[in-house]
């Protein structure tokens, strides 16, 4: 079953009388269950294509279709919804709370959806950080955390409402390569766990072991 379609998709961005094309005409089928690579250089339409796929930015033409259903034309509350019990985002550059610990950082999606109790949310989060192996830093504040420490109480956030696809911005873009390794691992594990992971790297190797990479240029897709 198809899990991600994208349709005769541009996004224009406009400033002032500037105007900027930064995808084009993408046309786009990623498969339920893959392990799917973005590349290319720089300001060529990656985060945009994300950000398209996660409904944080809509397109100014074309369709997204998740699963069938067309996300781009949900009204606002709805996506939000929708992304929350569907999307896992895991950023580059972490965007942990600085103020709250480890587990309160991975209940966080779970506290916003008001899922279940307080005591079962704190329960799922603490399952994900042993899972992501900082069962013994869950009172830690991310000032306490190392980078690849960091990254990983934000992998466990984005699996805090079991979400199908997890979708990664550069999620080792700042990583050491030795973590790097392990958080690429850790997203292989979670892939064979049947989960579409999506991401966004510069790294020619982890590109390689993806079941699937997509190359953009100049906001098109080149290569699939």
């Amino acid at each position: 079953m198809v899990n991600i379609e994208l349709r005769d998709l541009d996004k224009v961005y406009n400033s002032g009388k500037t105007e900027f094309q930064a995808l084009k005409n993408i046309n786009l089928v990623m498969d339920n269950g893959g392990l799917i690579a973005i590349v290319g250089p720089s300001g060529s339409g990656k985060s945009t294509l994300l950000n398209m796929i996660t409904g944080i930015d809509r397109p100014t033409k074309g369709a997204v279709i998740v699963d069938g259903k067309r996300i781009d034309s949900m009204k606002e509350d709805k996506l939000a919804k929708w992304r929350g019990e569907n999307i896992g985002i895991i950023f580059q550059f972490f965007q942990l709370f600085p103020t709250l610990t480890a587990l309160e950082n991975a209940m966080l999606p779970m506290d916003l959806a008001k899922k279940g109790s307080v005591k079962g949310r704190r329960e799922i989060a603490k399952r994900n950080l042993e899972l992501v192996g900082l069962g013994d830093k869950l009172n830690n504040l991310p000032s306490e955390l190392s980078g690849g420490e960091q990254q990983r109480v934000a992998i466990a956030r984005a699996l805090a409402n079991d979400p199908k696809i997890i979708i990664g911005d550069e999620p080792t873009g700042n990583l050491d390569s030795k973590t790097e390794k392990m958080m690429f691992e850790l997203l292989e594990k979670l892939n064979k766990q049947g989960k579409t992971v999506i991401f966004v790297t510069h790294s020619k190797e982890l590109a390689r072991r993806a079941s699937k990479r997509i190359t953009i240029l100049d906001g098109q897709v080149v290569n699939t």
